[in-house]
């Protein structure tokens, strides 16, 4: 039994669950065209993955006029197992639940002052809220500069953290993959359907209004995310306060505070800074999010028109500005489907992900 649970991960059975997951529904046979696999090796190799309920029989289609068995029809199994998409934030913490097609199956918030003292017990209350065994992996956003390649924050000013072993601390911890990515980039992802060249701008507000507004950008070039060469591309060293007032709070945005804020002021300073960064990357869509939907409305329409005007032969591009109003909700949803992204995409990565479910599997064995 231990030995079946540790079962061997092969590329074969990832090109086969990758195909499914894309296509929705297929056969053995029209598996084995596309992959280029004979029939006997598509079955042998659907065997684990069939008998883990991630590929499933949904229905057969008629045996021809020429007699012979019905053929089964098969689908990938979104419901499967689960990701956690977490986006953390200097003042709030948001978190999905989410399939393996990317749905939202259940949504938490919540707001505290995050940092680096506490960032890891954030992380590890909330997956304890969920039923561990369903969970695939978690993937977690965070302002700042972040590798995804070596799992580190490399700095966060927001978050008060510098050269993190972010990843390896809460795999280590939870017995779970782990992907740790920047929060633009992150909700970047969450816009991939509408363009595969498109910059996200996220606004991040500190708990304490009178602390700098952070702002990062979400590069998508060609449907892949850019990191740079450091993994430091779409980091801006500018910021804006949006009070004088240090009793301010984000809490407070829920009031009628709008005259302790400087908000036109606001709006131009970050026009400029947002028509550079989308002169230079020619995007075909930009967006604006995060904390700008704790704003109100009339700031994010305005901060997109006023970028707009400020870009040169913005009349010969094909340029559209989206103000995003889910706030966090589209960073930690992003996150979620970032990591399926990668699940479905990478092989090393996938193999990991088993890796870790194999160990669970065999843990829970051993313990009976």
């Amino acid at each position: 039994m231990a030995t079946n649970s540790q079962s061997r991960f092969t590329k074969t059975q990832h090109k086969i669950m990758r195909y499914l997951w894309k296509k929705g529904k297929s056969s053995r046979s029209e598996i084995g065209n596309e992959i280029g696999f004979d029939a006997s090796t598509i079955s042998r190799t659907l065997t684990p993955l069939m008998r883990k309920e991630m590929i499933r029989i949904v229905g057969e289609s008629p045996a021809s006029s020429k007699g012979g068995r019905k053929t089964h029809i098969l689908s990938f199994n979104n419901s499967w197992k689960h990701i956690l998409g977490i986006s953390i934030e200097q003042g709030e913490v948001t978190i999905v639940l989410s399939n393996l097609a990317g749905e939202v199956l259940k949504e938490d918030y919540s707001v505290i002052n995050v940092h680096s003292g506490n960032i890891f017990d954030i992380v590890e209350k909330n997956f304890s809220k969920y039923d561990e065994d369903a969970i695939a992996g978690i993937s977690i956003a965070t302002p700042g500069m972040v590798s995804s390649q070596y799992g580190k924050i490399i700095f966060s000013s927001a978050l008060g953290i510098e050269d993190l072993e972010f990843e390896k601390h809460l795999e280590e911890k939870l017995g779970v993959k782990v992907l740790v990515m920047n929060n633009a980039n992150a909700a970047s992802a969450c816009y991939s359907m509408k363009s595969t060249h498109l910059v996200y701008f996220i606004f991040s507000i500190p708990y304490k209004l009178k602390r700098p507004v952070g702002v990062g950008a979400g590069i998508m070039i060609e449907g892949k995310t850019y990191e740079g060469f450091n993994s430091y591309a779409g980091e801006f060293w500018r910021s804006f306060s949006l009070t004088d007032d240090e009793t301010l709070t984000v809490k407070d945005l829920n009031k009628d505070i709008s005259k302790k804020l400087k908000l036109k002021r606001f709006v131009e300073y970050f026009s400029e800074v947002l028509e550079i960064a989308i002169d230079i990357i020619d995007p075909e869509i930009y967006v604006i999010g995060g904390d700008i939907d704790l704003l109100p409305e009339w700031v994010g329409e305005n901060l997109i028109s006023a970028a707009y005007n400020r870009i040169p032969f913005q009349s010969t591009r094909k340029l559209k500005g989206i103000v995003d109003r889910n706030g966090t909700l589209s960073i930690a949803k992003g996150a979620a489907l970032a990591f399926v992204g990668k699940f479905m995409g990478d092989f090393n990565f996938a193999k990991k992900v088993f890796q870790f479910l194999s160990n669970k599997e065999l843990i829970k064995y051993e313990e009976i």
